[in-house]
């Protein structure tokens, strides 16, 4: 196209986007007509519908016509018939455009050159579907994208999807053929279903680790019930077969008792199992996660409540079809009790066995078995309650004996006989304590394991993030943009860079095929005053603290600096670059001006163009909108000489350039651009700068005293062909920077071998920056988990081995300097860390997006409880819930029917202690304090086994989203509120039960109980 000024070219791109109508406004005009696209096209030229910034730039309207020049084709004249402004540019739908809908972009990188080469670029100019192809205008890319519906998939079709989803690339280049020279196709999907796939692995184990627990706790409790049940009729048993009694008719009775239950069972197990799942799925997160409202009973919740009801039957009817109960009653003894000890010493290596297997994986998801769930990793959580709870019960004749042994001690006859019969017959209290422990263990593990893993998501975001709220740096509009997010926020905002890059020996050559000592690293650039947000709380642990002491050493360096007062809004002045006696042809320098704001924040200002002819060129920069420099000075200037015409440019050493800058003034007022005000502004601080140059070879620029009609000369050396090597020259405000203390990951210090004071070169898109080893830490708090910080749930900065990964940390003021002076333009910051108050970070960062097109703000808060909260993470926390719900409900039934039915047992054994002197309400006290050392027992072994538990079993249970071991390492909460609370309701339903035991000794009467035991 036909360039605005002499010295920068201008290039244009025509394009044919569907559904363009919804994605742009209309400014003037209509969008192009595909029903006239192949009539008149040479005639009339294609009709196109421009962006406004470039009608604006080009000053074009409705009605003209431009002629533009394809690659590879014959001119072509378009007809502009609208002009448009792009709907969210930067967003999904102009993230493919090449200009990503800015329309209007000066210093361009000219395309096909590899040296930058700027060049105004302007587009697209958006012609009607099929107008290229009718005026036989050559195409250069086609770009397709697919939007696939999965409404129809369910958790079956994952693995199919990812496969065909990996064949994707193989599949789209065999279909097209050989019609382009290159064909590359790419989705996220396989990324988005691998998540899902890891979510979904992750939670049925969780689930399955619930429901484990929950199982064998109900098996045992179950099992206590039904023998205490045939045990306390086995008196009545015997009595009826003394008197003429047959098996027959003792089992008919047993058959129908069990079906009377087994009937109860099945009617009611199904509606009450109905009514927790309405309750539990009318949960707000559930409702949230989309889980079915009213769902019907399922024919497994029948089939479960069959079985139960079959055991109820088989149960009780057992005792009484052995041939001989005395017999078989006397035969037990020393071998039963070898064998029983043998069993419970397998349980216990078993779960030893499961234990030191879900260490080595580290996880309950199998790494080797895509959307398959372990058994054995799975089961080892609850083979080590039941190992926990059997050796506790082997525990408790140690324990129960110096209780009883101290009880003895006592005056009153309450305490001896109630620890005596705990202490000498343990079989009875064993059942008890086997129950209590293994429902409060599996309680408490449920409500450890649950405030543990929610700690864990606080943790992993906390350090994935590094400040309460990050969000995406808008690249024009910084100074605007930290003003606007100042707001709210605790102290300011703070500028950090994020970029990728290379770590090499300081002068390595980086062309060569040695890579043995270069590694791709994150480079982070941090603030003084955000290293007090990775140093609180847990991150300064998980590495906070090192860094912040590996860049205290960065030593703060003095910047001399213009003030361009508090009003300014823009720079202008005037160039001239070279010698008009000696001329470079097709040369070009492109000016920039350094500035720093009141914060140190800096940045670039692009001036303008000058050709390398001693010819003075005005230069004018006025910032976007109504922004202004307040605060701001003019720290350097920027120079850069590249080839703009290589047919015209001669290779070849030249004698030194100089470049001259004068009439510099800032640019006041409240008007349009062209209605500003010139207020001149005294570069005599300039004459102290200091100048550099990334040209590798040949004499470093230097700063002398400009002649008159001048404030700054900078004297430079260009090399022999520009067109291959372009230069940056550059004069500055602050001594070179030079060993840029850093902070490192470990695994990345020892990969390279490096040692404290090494000189390396960072290298960040080309520009090379001097850094030397500060210090090294295993995890850098705000460069751990990408995944996280894009939203998703995988992907980290390093492996399951290396989580840190490679991060070099350095300071930002020393980073954006070294960037200046390696020639880097632009804003430098990529994000912003800003500290809020506790409990406002997700309205503050619903109320500071951040720009279009660039990762959306995050907060701490909100990533948290998205991660406690997805629809495949509510369902876990639902079933530990239940865990803990139902495993104390069940601890406290088998404990009353323990408690009854061994009272019910004794009644014999009380009335001969009442017979004998005992009062009824010592009596009650024997009950009760039998029951309440048998339930501190209980307390004790459960409670202590859950917290043993999940010490053991949190860690490595409590994994992250994707599967792999949570970064940070998980630290186990145990929430002793909630366990109390589990405690306490023992303790008052053991209240409940020695108050009703206490009512029924009053009634009953002493001869009518001591007659029926004679009889």
């Amino acid at each position: 196209m036909p360039a605005l000024d002499r010295d920068t070219p201008a290039i244009a791109y025509l394009g044919q986007y569907d559904g363009i109508a919804d994605h742009a406004a209309l400014v003037s005009g209509t969008l192009p007509d595909a029903g006239t696209a192949s009539s008149g096209v040479a005639a009339a030229g294609i009709d196109v519908a421009v962006p406004e910034a470039a009608a604006s730039s080009l000053g074009i309207a409705v009605g003209d016509r431009l002629t533009v020049n394809p690659s590879g084709g014959q001119p072509v004249v378009v007809r502009v018939v609208g002009v448009f402004r792009a709907i969210d540019p930067g967003g999904d739908y102009w993230a493919r455009d090449l200009l990503t809908g800015a329309g209007d972009v000066p210093g361009f990188p000219q395309p096909g050159t590899t040296v930058y080469v700027p060049t105004h670029a302007f587009g697209p100019l958006v012609a009607a579907p099929g107008a290229l192809d009718a005026a036989a205008v050559p195409v250069q890319r086609i770009d397709l994208r697919f939007h696939p519906s999965f409404a129809g998939v369910t958790a079956a079709d994952l693995p199919v999807l990812g496969d065909r989803v990996s064949e994707l690339s193989q599949a789209v280049t065999r279909g097209l053929g050989n019609i382009a020279d290159s064909v590359s196709a790419s989705s996220d999907l396989g990324d988005i279903v691998a998540r899902a796939s890891a979510n979904l692995v992750v939670t049925r184990s969780t689930v399955v680790v619930v429901a484990l627990l929950l199982l064998v706790v109900a098996l045992v409790a179950l099992a206590q019930t039904a023998l205490l049940l045939t045990g306390s009729r086995t008196t009545q048993q015997r009595l009826f077969r003394a008197r003429g009694g047959s098996t027959r008719q003792l089992l008919g009775m047993a058959v129908i008792e069990g079906l009377i239950l087994a009937a109860v069972t099945v009617a009611l197990s199904p509606v009450l199992a109905g009514t927790v799942y309405a309750v539990v799925a009318a949960r707000p997160g559930m409702v949230a996660a989309g889980m079915p409202q009213g769902a019907v009973v399922p024919a497994s919740a029948w089939l479960a409540a069959t079985v139960v009801a079959v055991a109820f039957v088989v149960v009780p009817a057992a005792p009484v079809l052995r041939a001989d109960p005395e017999a078989d009653r006397s035969s037990r003894g020393r071998p039963g009790g070898l064998v029983r000890l043998g069993i419970d010493l397998a349980v216990v290596v078993l779960a030893a066995v499961a234990f030191v297997r879900l260490l080595s994986y580290r996880s309950p998801v199998d790494p080797q078995a895509a959307f398959a769930i372990d058994p054995v990793l799975v089961a080892a959580p609850a083979l080590v309650l039941v190992a926990g709870a059997l050796v506790a019960t082997h525990l408790l004749p140690l324990v129960a004996r110096p209780i009883d042994a101290s009880a003895s001690r006592s005056r009153r006859a309450v305490l001896p006989l109630a620890t005596w019969e705990v202490a000498r017959r343990t079989r009875r209290a064993s059942a008890a304590v086997l129950l209590l422990t293994l429902a409060l263990g599996a309680s408490s593990f449920g409500a450890t394991f649950l405030a543990t893993w929610r700690q864990a998501q606080v943790d992993q975001v906390a350090l994935a993030l590094g400040a309460p709220v990050v969000v995406s740096a808008d690249a024009t509009h910084a100074a605007a943009q930290r003003a606007a997010l100042a707001g709210g926020a605790v102290g300011g905002p703070n500028p950090i860079i994020r970029r990728s890059g290379l770590l090499a020996p300081a002068g390595a050559d980086l062309s060569g095929g040695d890579s043995s000592s270069v590694a791709s690293v994150s480079v982070l650039g941090l603030p003084e005053d955000a290293l007090p947000l990775i140093r609180r709380g847990r991150l300064g642990t998980e590495g906070g603290n090192e860094v912040a002491a590996g860049l205290a050493s960065t030593r703060s360096v003095p910047v001399q600096g213009i003030d361009l007062g508090m009003s300014a809004r823009g720079l202008a002045a005037t160039a001239r670059v070279g010698d008009p006696a000696d001329p470079v042809p097709g040369a070009t320098a492109r000016l920039y001006a350094v500035l720093e704001d009141e914060t140190g924040l800096v940045s670039t200002l692009d001036l303008g163009s000058a050709g390398v002819d001693g010819r003075a060129v005005d230069l004018r920069a006025v910032l976007p909108g109504s922004t202004t420099m307040s605060g701001s000075r003019m720290v350097g200037l920027q120079v850069d000489v590249f080839a703009s015409d290589p047919n015209s440019f001669r290779p070849g050493s030249r004698p030194p350039v100089d470049v001259l800058m004068g009439d510099v003034a800032a640019l006041t007022g409240t008007g349009d651009a062209a209605d500003l005000t010139a207020r001149p502004l005294d570069l005599a601080p300039a004459n102290g700068w200091t100048a550099s140059s990334n040209v590798a070879f040949g004499s470093q620029p230097t700063s002398g005293d400009p002649p008159a009609g001048a404030q700054v000369r900078l004297t430079v050396a260009l090399p022999d062909d520009l067109a291959s090597e372009p230069a940056s020259y550059v004069l500055v405000g602050w001594p070179n920077v030079a060993g840029i203390p850093a902070v490192m990951t470990t695994s990345l210090v020892e990969r390279l071998d490096l040692s404290s004071g090494t000189p390396l070169s960072l290298v960040i898109a080309g520009s090379r920056v001097p850094v030397a080893l500060a210090g090294s830490t295993p995890l850098v708090p705000g460069a751990v988990s990408d995944g996280l910080r894009r939203g998703t749930d995988a992907g980290a900065t390093g492996s399951d081995d290396d989580p840190g990964g490679s991060v070099v940390v350095v300071d930002q003021a020393a980073l954006s300097r070294a960037l200046v002076q390696a020639g880097r333009h632009g804003d430098e910051v990529d994000e912003w860390w800003i500290d809020v108050p506790e409990g406002t970070g997700e309205a503050y960062a619903a109320g500071h997006p951040s720009p279009s097109g660039r990762q959306p703000t995050l907060s701490a808060e909100g990533l948290a409880r998205q991660l406690q909260s997805g629809p495949l993470r509510i369902p876990a926390q639902t079933a530990l819930l239940l865990l803990v719900g139902a495993s104390a409900m069940l601890a406290a039934i088998g404990f009353a029917v323990h408690t009854t039915v061994t009272v019910r047992a004794r009644r014999l054994e009380f009335a001969q202690l009442r017979a004998i002197g005992l009062t009824r309400r010592a009596l009650t006290g024997v009950v009760a304090a039998e029951a309440l050392v048998v339930g501190l027992l209980g307390v004790v072994f459960g409670i202590g086994l859950g917290v043993v538990l999940s010490l053991m079993t949190g860690p490595v249970v409590a994994v992250s989203p994707s599967g792999a071991p949570a970064v940070p390492t998980v630290m186990v909460v145990i929430p002793w509120l909630q366990v109390g609370a589990i405690a306490v309701g023992l303790v008052t339903v053991l209240a409940v039960v020695v108050a009703i035991v206490g009512l029924a000794q009053r009634s009953a009467e002493l001869s009518r109980v001591i007659r029926g035991a004679a009889e």
